[in-house]
């Protein structure tokens, strides 16, 4: 019977040491990682909703990011779109001049800002997509500026959690029918003699819609780059909640540590202890 009693409190003692011994583990680990090991089902519920909303905060950063580029050649493509629509309206102050009317520079300039614009008109992004043919991205949205092979898509991309942002003009906003009529007018006046004054007025129209969009194009960048910021700073935030749900007491911890150290050596104390006394016994 004592053997048998002796046997039960040697294998209580194993038992004991390493239960010991996976606590010693346990907080090693907590040290180690600088997490908690066990979360109660709150901390688990607030431990996934942080994370959650800090996944959606970097998703709405990376969707900016990603987009931003396009948006900065768009306008800046517009602005030089601009440019060149104000050197048509000095062209056509310039050709009310009856001595250069006739000048050859006059026709020559005429067709290089056509030129310019209709290139302008079809740029492409960094990865090869036409910038303003809407959702037929690899379709060349201006064979010539009559005609438009584009569609009337406008893609969309989420910035924050309830605000989306345009991402892309469409070709029939920026090449309008006033800019198609300021330049008829104006190479029927230096080809046949017809003077048409409105077409000074369709130039500034023209010069109006593209500046509208360019204004568009510029506010959206502003947009992406206000909630980026936005988005970081709440992220700062659930950040610093989650640490307070899941990370570790460090001082605590250490203070258990050395605890189920000496509880754990005390166990192996006692163990060798009890080996010994059974050892005894068969003697």
């Amino acid at each position: 019977m004592y053997r048998i009693a002796t046997s039960q409190i040697a294998q209580s003692a194993i038992i004991n040491i390493n239960k010991h011994q996976s606590n010693m583990d346990s907080i090693v680990q907590q040290i180690s990682s600088g997490k908690k090991n066990n979360l109660d089902p709150l901390e688990k519920t607030q431990q996934l909703s942080y994370n959650v909303s800090i996944s959606n905060k970097a998703q709405n950063i990376r969707n900016g990011d990603t987009v931003m580029p396009n948006l900065v050649s768009q306008e800046s493509t517009l602005g030089a779109i601009s440019d060149r629509l104000m050197q048509l309206h000095e062209l056509m102050i310039s050709s009310q001049n009856p001595v250069m009317k006739d000048e050859p520079s006059l026709k020559e300039n005429l067709s290089a800002i056509k030129k310019d614009i209709l290139a302008l008109a079809n740029t492409k992004d960094s990865q090869g997509n036409y910038l303003f043919s809407g959702y037929k991205s690899q379709t060349k949205p201006f064979p010539d500026l009559d005609t438009y092979n584009g569609d009337q898509g406008v893609s969309s991309i989420r910035i924050g959690d309830n605000t989306l942002v345009n991402i892309n003009i469409t070709g029939e906003k920026i090449i309008t029918n006033n800019l198609k009529d300021a330049f008829n007018k104006l190479e029927n006046y230096l080809n046949n003699g017809v003077n048409d004054q409105s077409m000074i007025e369709s130039v500034q129209k023209s010069l109006a819609d593209v500046s509208l969009q360019r204004t568009i194009t510029g506010l959206n960048i502003n947009k992406i780059e206000n909630f980026s910021n936005i988005n970081e700073d709440m992220m700062i935030q659930y950040k610093e909640r989650l640490s307070q749900v899941e990370d570790a007491d460090m001082p605590k911890l250490v203070s258990e540590l050395s605890a189920a150290k000496t509880a754990t050596e005390a166990s192996l104390k006692s163990y060798a202890m009890i080996q010994n006394l059974s050892l005894f016994n068969y003697l």
